[in-house]
């Protein structure tokens, strides 16, 4: 009698549900009842995402930031399913979303921070979906706009949404094409100037403190960062998930040139978030800021890991990042 071999990708469908539904419950208790130093936005947000946070109390907040945890989860899954990014489709990106962000920053009660990381994911998939022969405006023009909406909420997120840029060259998109997306990553800017002008604040007021909340570069030690992610739960966590896409970068390097276009596209984009938002790290900017953009930037390169470790190895690997992230929670 043959014996079917383990597969951590291929799980059972209600069985990946249930575990992104813990975990995140699990992590959004322990973000209400004892947040950690690197969920802190003070300084991080500007003028308008900090306007967006005054709308709703504390259970409003809660409740807006697990939706938009849950939607950039589904385009992730989303993103990796449809566009043939690995030849197993399958839901397990929503369960290592869910490791990779939620375990290490999980801002509840900034719907703000939320929203721009959802922002930076959606814009990613929109700038794939232009991915054709023909022109697509409607698509480089919506993704340009998200990405300028994500740097205006969260100023540091600049540096990622940036990444736009990237996008049309790799995407190839037109001249014509780039300089509309241009023009639609800076409009958010404008009717939130006009706004607070109308407030009785200046013209330039909004930019001028925008600005004034980009971070300086100052490198962070070690013992911060430590001290920041949840201490030794939260460095097994990130240390395991830094081995895996060291392994996973190069084996994916490897295949490049077996990839479908698309597929090798899509990759590179989100290999250089994964560059930028360590970059970022390695800069000093907020960890709140920093850290979306990395679990972003990551979840392809770790559900490449799993799919090409399957078995025995991959499923200790797997339960050991469930049990460590769980105790990042409950411990």
């Amino acid at each position: 009698m043959r014996r079917e071999r383990i597969d951590i990708v291929k799980q059972p469908i209600p069985l990946i549900f249930a575990t992104f539904g813990l975990l995140l419950a699990l992590h959004t208790y322990r973000a209400v009842t004892a947040p950690l130093p690197c969920e802190a936005t003070a300084g991080a947000l500007s003028p308008v995402g900090m306007w967006i946070d005054s709308l709703l109390g504390t259970v409003g907040s809660v409740a807006m930031s697990v939706v938009l945890a849950i939607a950039t989860a589904v385009v992730l899954t989303r993103i990796i399913s449809r566009y043939s990014v690995s030849v197993i489709r399958s839901f397990l990106p929503l369960v290592l979303y869910a490791i990779l962000v939620s375990t290490l920053c999980l801002p509840v009660t900034s719907p703000s921070v939320m929203l721009a990381t959802f922002l930076l994911a959606h814009s990613a998939e929109m700038m794939i979906v232009s991915f054709k022969r023909c022109t697509r405006f409607d698509d480089v023009m919506c993704a340009s706009f998200y990405a300028g909406l994500a740097a205006l909420l969260v100023p540091d997120m600049l540096y990622a949404s940036l990444l736009v840029v990237f996008q049309w060259a790799i995407y190839r998109r037109s001249t014509r094409e780039m300089v509309a997306g241009a023009i639609l990553f800076l409009l958010p800017l404008l009717p939130a100037s006009f706004c607070f002008w109308v407030a009785g604040h200046e013209a330039v007021w909004l930019l001028h403190e925008w600005c004034n909340t980009l971070s300086g570069f100052n490198v962070p030690s070690l013992a911060e960062l430590y001290d920041a992610c949840g201490g030794l739960w939260g460095a097994i966590v990130g240390g395991a998930i830094l081995l895996m896409a060291v392994a996973s970068l190069v084996t994916l390097f490897g295949s490049f040139g077996t990839m479908r276009i698309r597929a090798r596209k899509i990759h590179a984009c989100f290999l250089m978030t994964f560059f930028v938002g360590a970059a970022m790290l390695a800069c000093g900017m907020p960890l709140v800021a920093t850290l979306p953009v990395i679990g972003i930037g990551l979840t392809p390169l770790v559900h490449t890991f799993f799919v090409r470790c399957s078995g025995v190895t991959g499923t200790i690997i797997y339960l050991a990042l469930l049990v460590a992230s769980a105790c990042c929670a409950l411990l």
